[in-house]
């Protein structure tokens, strides 16, 4: 996976998890050994707790909605309710932990 915030990640559990490592790649970090998130504090890795991550996972889930509003023509309503879907717990849950397996975040 090599995007970037300006391109399409697909509107699936991993297409959200490919926008979540894209949007905080180099300032999270998982240890999926360890099932531990860190974060770049700008001098070293530290651990975080799991609400934290979440955070940032609401965050890429909020993004998804504001970048649906801008969606037009035919794709707006799909597009929206992905958005919308994405903010449940179900969906935030599949990101993260899709993201935390995932070898570009590692």
């Amino acid at each position: 996976m090599k995007k970037n915030k300006e391109q399409q990640f697909e509107a699936t559990d991993l297409g959200n998890a490919e926008r979540f490592i894209s949007e905080h790649r180099g300032h999270l970090l998982s240890v999926s050994s360890a099932n531990q998130w860190l974060k770049w504090n700008g001098h070293k890795w530290h651990k975080i707790a799991d609400k934290e991550v979440y955070k940032y996972a609401i965050e890429t889930a909020d993004h998804l909605l504001f970048d649906s509003s801008k969606t037009r023509g035919s794709h707006f309503d799909q597009s929206r309710k992905w958005a919308l879907a994405s903010q449940s717990e179900v969906r935030l849950r599949s990101m993260v932990n899709l993201a935390a397996k995932h070898p570009d975040i590692q």
